[in-house]
């Protein structure tokens, strides 16, 4: 392994997930753009070329937040997630930093 024989030792280098949580009493206060902006200039500082964000189909203010910030939806596993007797997606997104 890792001799570049095609092997794809390392083709994901440089890709990262994401994941952050802001509390509902703390929802529509500027938190969630503070932490993006941040999130994105410290992923590019760190050698990021591209990150990656999973998330539920209900939860609608991740997705705007996202899409603010230029994430596009890349994928989509329908009605993978059961809550409380509902069936949700997990949704894909992306943004290349380069």
């Amino acid at each position: 392994m890792g001799d570049g024989d095609g092997d794809g030792e390392g083709a994901v280098d440089g890709v990262g997930e994401i994941s952050y949580f802001v509390d509902f009493r703390h929802h529509k206060k500027g938190i969630g753009n503070l932490l993006m902006r941040h999130l994105l200039e410290e992923a590019k500082k760190l050698g990021y070329t591209y990150l990656v964000a999973i998330l539920l189909d209900c939860n609608t203010g991740s997705i705007a937040l996202l899409e603010k910030f230029g994430f596009d939806k890349v994928g989509e596993i329908p009605k993978i997630a059961r809550i409380d007797g509902n069936c949700y997606s997990h949704l894909y997104y992306g943004v290349s930093l380069i």
